[in-house]
């Protein structure tokens, strides 16, 4: 997979602009960074309601490498394409607790 390269005002802006209050989409492949960047900022903010979000990767990249990008960037977990119903619920129920 190709990485954007996200820059550090970027970045900032990213951290200064976040008002998450609940789950949401991340989407590989946004113009300005993928989702392993946009979890990696995430993990930074400094509200810890917002930094430990639950963030699930539901990708069409299935290798054990990619798996272990995703944990290492900050994900909860990784579900490889097409999405199976009951493993998507019990990874959800994992996260979720």
């Amino acid at each position: 997979m190709k990485k954007n390269k996200v820059t550090n005002s970027e970045l900032q802006e990213t951290k200064q602009n976040s008002s998450m209050k609940r789950i949401s989409p991340v989407i590989f492949g946004m113009p300005h960074m993928n989702g392993y960047d946009a979890t990696r900022i995430i993990r930074t903010l400094p509200d810890p309601e917002k930094a430990d979000i639950p963030i699930l990767a539901m990708i069409a990249n299935a290798f054990e490498e990619d798996k272990r990008e995703a944990i290492h960037c900050g994900m909860n977990g990784h579900l490889a394409k097409p999405i199976d119903v009951h493993e998507l619920m019990r990874e959800l129920a994992n996260i979720l607790g």
